[in-house]
């Protein structure tokens, strides 16, 4: 019997990092599938989640002098922000955070993962007497962290952010669709206005006959009315009657009368991966967002949203786009700026980073390394994410492992 099961390299999260890492197979030396090694109950991580306890840990157990080190070097993008720190005045690390010194961090993720076991495994499948690891196992850290593992559908992530592209340049005659895709908005007789509107607000719906799939795209920020929906979003101001967030939910559960749930993908990027998280917060459907701004949790109480129903969204982000690389990473960067004895900075600290501003995005955080830079990593293009995930497709394929071979 056929039976899928995971390899090195495949990606995990955590639900209190800010960052993904990936499976690193230790535990045996033996037996491949596509060239990597399967993973058993005894591996794990191959990096830190960089959570504000984890960091405090690695403090404690004196890592690299622990939290200005981490908040640093947060996922590659630890030369920027270690910037910031050089700013602050941080005297042992002035100068010095940078991704080097994150490499010689210890993985504290996996040390304080150690004692706990992964919640599925296949006893009937041993690896040199190791039971072998389950798509769906799961993994508690001695801080409290939930590790999980991702195993995306990474063609359908790719058509995803080319139709959250495209949305941008649909009225250039040079802008393309991904293959099996097309304009499926003027399939659904719904009022003027709902599609884009004197807001700024913009989004248009795909259809692909062959999966029988529709995809409703949120184009990002591209004026001013949009960065204005960016800020007062980002401090929970946006207007829950009239705003760009509740015009999402009402298109959104439109949308999804018609098309169905389970064949509703829904798509963003910034300002309109924002848009896309909130309009899956509200209808269940699954979500690709990229770059996307982060939801605020008084944008979710005025629409009287749930935050713990999120698990649905996948939010990918290049490890160079300032603006992830700022919210996502704001619990660590807040005590230290706060701390810094720079009365600006300390006020940055604790006025933006320390209270609900400048949230995290939402859903399944997924960095990719793009190789990019921190001016362009938050575009879609400038960002090499595109290539990065097509790259990521190649090299970490579905493994079907058939167990009567052990």
């Amino acid at each position: 019997m056929a039976r899928k099961f995971l390899i090195d390299g495949n990606w995990l999260i955590c639900s209190e990092g800010t960052c993904m890492q990936r499976m690193l197979v230790k535990s045996q030396k033996t037996v491949y599938a596509h060239g990597k090694l399967v993973a058993t109950m005894n591996d794990r991580m191959d990096n830190n989640f960089y959570c504000l306890k984890m960091v405090s840990a690695g403090a404690m157990v004196g890592a690299i002098v622990g939290a200005a080190a981490a908040a640093g070097a947060v996922f590659t993008g630890g030369a920027a922000i270690g910037g910031i720190i050089a700013a602050v005045g941080t005297s042992a690390l002035t100068g010095s955070i940078s991704g080097k010194l994150l490499s010689l961090m210890p993985c504290i993720c996996a040390c304080l993962t150690k004692p706990g076991k992964w919640t599925s495994v296949k006893n009937s499948v041993l690896i040199q007497n190791q039971m072998a690891l389950m798509p769906d196992a799961k993994l508690n850290c001695l801080l409290g962290g939930m590790v999980s593992i991702v195993l995306p559908k990474i063609q359908l992530a790719i058509d995803c952010l080319m139709i959250s592209d495209f949305c941008y340049k649909k009225k250039d005659s040079n802008a393309e669709l991904p293959e099996g895709w097309k304009e499926a908005t003027e399939d659904i007789k719904i009022e003027e206005g709902c599609w884009e509107n004197e807001s700024g607000f913009k989004a248009s719906l795909y259809y692909n006959e062959k999966e029988n799939l529709y995809m409703l795209a949120f184009a990002g920020t591209e004026n001013l009315k949009d960065w204005i929906t960016d800020i007062r979003q980002g401090i929970g101001l946006d207007d829950k009657k009239r705003g760009q967030y509740r015009k999402a939910i009402e298109l959104a559960d439109k949308v999804q009368e018609y098309a169905g749930q389970k064949n509703l993908i829904i798509t963003g990027h910034s300002l309109g991966g924002g848009l896309a998280s909130i309009a899956s917060v509200a209808t269940g459907c699954n979500a690709y967002t990229f770059n996307a701004a982060g939801l605020h949790p008084k944008t979710l109480k005025d629409q009287e949203l749930s935050p713990n129903s999120m698990g649905q969204i996948q939010a990918y982000y290049s490890t160079d786009d300032p603006l992830n690389m700022i919210q996502n990473n704001r619990s660590i960067l807040g005590p230290l700026l706060v701390s810094s004895g720079n009365a600006f900075l300390a006020y940055l600290g604790s006025g933006l980073m320390l209270g609900d501003n400048l949230p995290q995005v939402a859903g399944e955080k997924i960095g990719l390394e793009t190789n990019s830079n921190i001016i362009d990593g938050h575009f879609l293009k400038e960002s090499n994410l595109l290539n990065t995930l097509k790259s990521e497709k190649e090299n970490n394929p579905d493994v079907l492992v058939v167990t009567s071979d052990f």
